[in-house]
């Protein structure tokens, strides 16, 4: 069992090393152009973050947390152009990051659109720990948390995050954090309907290319 775990954890840390250089050190990283079907690519995520584990073989969703998917039935959302597999590790990362700082309450997804500027917002809410003002932009930053102390305490490396905002900027969209300590945070994800040209968004420019959301997702 020891030697499972150091390997699965040797594993993890030579891919999402792999996968950060390629997305935030690559002048040129290419995106595949696929349907997207938001419902399916939600229900998939919460299916996988369900049986995820940490690095000890712990449940990540503990007992005494919900993982709701608060996408509305019979709610017609866009399939939007993205690269599927992409959208499926960004997401999944926000959804078990969500998990993993979260002891009690709930964590939920829920996603909106704006037909008018051709916006879709996937918002990760939970009841964690939450983040300090100061630190807000710090975790999306390679290798790097809230407080160091925390690699210890919650077994990360601090590339999930980094990972998935630079996945959200190449598609030409953004993702934020809106948190209180000890209250909880709120993430979300903005993405175009369409990908424009071969790759999308300047490497190190996070910001909000095309719009921004409020705590709730949709004005």
């Amino acid at each position: 069992q020891l030697m499972n775990n150091c390997a699965r954890r040797l594993l993890d840390l030579v891919t999402n090393i792999m996968d950060s250089n390629t997305l935030v050190n690559s002048q040129r990283s290419l995106l595949s152009r696929d349907p997207v079907h938001i419902t399916r690519l939600v229900e998939e995520v919460i299916m996988h973050a369900e049986r995820a584990v940490d690095k000890a073989g712990r449940p990540l969703r503990k007992r005494e947390v919900e993982l709701v998917n608060d996408m509305e039935p019979g709610k017609n959302l866009p399939i939007i152009e993205g690269d599927a597999h992409r959208c499926m590790q960004m997401l999944y990362n926000v959804v078990t990051n969500a998990l993993k700082f979260t002891a009690t309450g709930r964590v939920v997804v829920s996603a909106c659109t704006d037909d008018a500027q051709e916006l879709l917002t996937i918002g990760v809410s939970d009841t964690g720990i939450g983040i300090a003002p100061q630190n807000q932009e710090l975790i999306f930053r390679p290798f790097s948390q809230e407080d160091q102390s925390e690699r210890r305490r919650y077994e990360g490396l601090g590339l999930g995050l980094s990972i998935s905002r630079e996945i959200a900027v190449k598609h030409g969209g953004s993702l934020t954090v809106e948190s209180e300590v000890g209250k909880g945070s709120k993430f979300l994800i903005v993405l175009p309907y369409r990908l424009q040209g071969d790759f999308i968004g300047e490497i190190g420019k996070a910001g909000t290319p095309r719009g921004s959301r409020s705590r709730d997702g949709c004005d």
